[in-house]
């Protein structure tokens, strides 16, 4: 289990934070008493297997692991009991729920499920953009999880938190790959995953996306995690120690803790400290802060004539010639089927077409549209393409009616590209 970038730039700006936040006594009193959800998509990359067997794994699989990442970042897990006495007060309850994903990047309902046949039989961490090319969605609005077969002994890695504050001018994860990856055997419980495990590599990996550090500071007694109530450890642990505890650097092991190695059934605790942490990167960190209670935690409500521009495919901001042939990708996300939409192309403001045209899509469904060429100028051009009416009626879409782009003449840049 791991995470990619942990840089003492963040730890300088993280304290600053968190000593802002105790300072703060309505932020402090909204993150412990609102209700923050976080929309998941779960990516199952197979081999080709039928659903629910193998790494494609069952719903009822998925359906767990959901579950278990709520319990865990509420306290409602119910290995609670298990946390010894000297940790008890300062357990946390982090107030994050988990919810598989209601309605997709279109716009249109989903079971927060993407199943992809992948091209290997195993990947390791350094395949985390070939995982990402194969499916991905908007990290802004979703927690990218990637379930699929990994190269033992690795159980799961995830992106750590980035961001333009200031303290964190590190190269940040490639905005498609941040996420969280978990083996399919140590995904949930059930189905295809090992028999004896409770979830808990995937809160594991969670606690890395937002923000924590494994708890012995990966080094000894000299380094930790910088949270003050975890206490430093010469190492990790991946025995089970309730029964046995450990003692290093002179206090109790926290081997309970979800941010150690220890084996699942002996993890049932997040600490205050830890919390504090979580709060700020959920606060103030791009990709993490647009995620709670974002729209894709609400069933969508689909306006009956919606069409939706999704890809622009000409003219994009390089051109080789002034004469292009306009082509766009779009989508119905509308609850009626579209017959016919009209649509405006224009450039530096200027009407060049208005087309209506014959469709026959149903809620879903897609196509690719062109038009006639255009001519455009070799510079200074701002081209937009508007879907105007659908059936008739204004177009009802909730995400976007129009995309633009800037075409400029690629040889004055690299003529090379237009070979």
């Amino acid at each position: 289990m791991g995470v990619q970038g942990s840089p003492e730039f963040f730890e300088t700006w993280m304290q600053g934070e968190i000593q802002k936040l105790k300072s703060n006594p309505e932020a402090l009193r909204t993150l412990s008493e609102g209700r923050r959800v976080i929309p998941v998509v779960v990516h199952v990359i197979h081999n080709g297997e039928p659903v629910g067997q193998g790494a494609n794994i069952p719903f009822s699989q998925i359906e767990s692991q959901i579950r278990i990442l709520t319990e865990d970042f509420t306290r409602t897990n119910p290995d609670t009991a298990n946390t010894p006495a000297e940790f008890r007060n300062v357990a946390a309850n982090v107030n994050i729920e988990f919810v598989l994903a209601k309605q997709d990047p279109d716009g249109l309902p989903t079971d927060g499920i993407n199943r992809v046949q992948g091209p290997r039989g195993s990947y390791g961490i350094n395949d985390r953009m070939l995982i990402a090319s194969l499916s991905s969605w908007p990290p802004e609005d979703y927690l990218n999880v990637w379930v699929l077969p990994l190269n033992s002994p690795l159980l799961g890695f995830a992106s750590f938190p980035v961001s333009n504050l200031p303290g964190l001018n590190f190269a940040p994860t490639p905005r498609e790959a941040d996420g969280i990856t978990v083996d399919f055997r140590f995904f949930g419980v059930g189905g295809s995953a090992l028999n004896g495990l409770a979830g808990r590599t995937a809160t594991h990996e969670v606690g890395h996306f937002l923000g924590l550090r494994h708890i012995w500071g990966d080094g000894n007694c000299d380094v930790d995690d910088f949270v003050e109530d975890t206490p430093n450890q010469d190492g990790f642990n991946s025995a089970c120690r309730i029964n046995n505890p450990r003692f290093t650097c002179g206090s109790r092991d926290m081997t309970e803790n979800y941010m150690d190695y220890t084996v699942d059934a002996c993890m049932n605790i997040f600490t205050l400290g830890q919390k504090e942490r979580m709060d700020v990167v959920l606060m103030n960190s791009p990709r993490r802060v647009s995620l709670v209670n974002g729209r894709a935690t609400q069933e969508p409500a689909l306006n009956p004539n919606s069409l939706t521009p999704l890809n622009l495919i000409e003219p994009l901001d390089f051109i080789c010639e002034l004469t292009v042939t306009p082509a766009v990708e779009v989508v119905n996300n509308g609850n009626n089927p579209v017959t016919n939409a009209v649509i405006e192309l224009r450039n530096n403001g200027a009407l060049l077409q208005r087309q209506t045209v014959s469709l026959n899509l149903a809620t879903g469904e897609r196509t690719l549209l062109s038009f006639n060429p255009i001519t455009l100028g070799e510079q200074n051009n701002n081209f937009e393409l508007a879907i105007v009416q659908v059936n008739g009626q204004a177009n009802g879409s909730t995400l976007a009616t129009s995309l633009r782009s800037q075409p400029r003449l690629q040889g004055d840049i690299t003529p090379s590209l237009c070979l």
